[in-house]
């Protein structure tokens, strides 16, 4: 909808000759729906690689519910490195595993990253349930909770798939010592 503002008279001879203007001074134009509105964008099939990698995305920002997961029975492995501006983690999943729900919190110096996996080829018929996953290490800085991202990638050995989850530190250009604080004992918070 768009608003029309009409013109005001000026002058005391175009108030004396008409009187009390009869003409609204706004008035509302309904505009006609596009014709690309009305019909949806056809879009070309994406390559089934790129289309992996959206569906794959998509699917880590996806929450699940209750219902949907049980409790995994062994945390995953996880490796790290860094350089001056980002923590870079690494997290092993099981071999044909999807992931979803993926959710990352920083408070102070504690992490914590849970997600979901379940085999990506499910028995027909019988849905199988999500298994979710948490981790909390202790970091030995501090990092932006606000600026993480997450990929998946094909191992480096080719023996299976791996989460990379990238998080920015907080102070650019600084080195820990270590990534993980392996003094702290495994907290349950």
């Amino acid at each position: 909808r768009r608003l029309r503002l009409q013109a005001e008279p000026r002058g005391r001879s175009a108030l004396s000759e008409q009187g009390a203007s009869s003409m609204p001074l706004v008035e509302e134009v309904v505009a006609p729906p596009r014709a690309r509105e009305a019909e949806p964008l056809q879009r070309a099939p994406l390559p089934a690689d790129l289309q992996r990698f959206v569906s794959e995305s998509r699917a880590l920002s996806r929450r699940l519910t209750q219902a949907e997961c049980a409790a995994g029975q062994a945390e995953p492995r996880m490796e790290g490195s860094q350089n001056r501006q980002n923590l870079m983690l690494y997290i092993d999943l099981p071999r044909g595993a999807a992931v979803a729900d993926l959710q990352v919190t920083i408070t102070g110096h504690r992490l914590t990253v849970g997600f979901c996996t379940r085999p990506e080829a499910a028995a027909a018929g019988a849905e199988a349930l999500w298994q979710r996953h948490r981790l909390r290490r202790t970091l030995c800085g501090t990092a932006d909770a606000r600026q993480w991202h997450a990929d998946l990638e094909d191992r480096y050995d080719g023996n299976g798939r791996r989460l990379l989850l990238v998080i920015r530190k907080v102070r650019r250009g600084d080195m820990w010592e270590q990534i993980f604080d392996a003094a702290a004992a495994p907290a349950r918070w």
